[in-house]
């Protein structure tokens, strides 16, 4: 990945660990935060899609919730 990943709502830099914590764009994270399914208690993280949350402009998160694993 290169190049800035910003918001078009609140123009923060995601890859440079920017978010605006009310903004629904940056979704309450900029390129990672906790697993969204369990809230964090698995220890996995969630991935921001940046060109899906630029899109939708709203935050988009790939998710890979270690308890669904099992």
């Amino acid at each position: 990945m290169s190049g800035p990943a910003l918001c078009t709502l609140c123009g923060a830099d995601w890859r440079q660990g920017a978010f605006t914590s009310d903004c629904v764009e940056c979704g309450g994270g900029a390129m990672e935060r906790s697993c969204l399914v369990c809230n964090g208690a698995c220890g996995a993280t969630s991935l921001r899609c940046v060109h899906d949350s630029q899109d939708e402009q709203v935050g988009v998160w790939t998710v890979n919730c270690n308890f669904r694993r099992r």
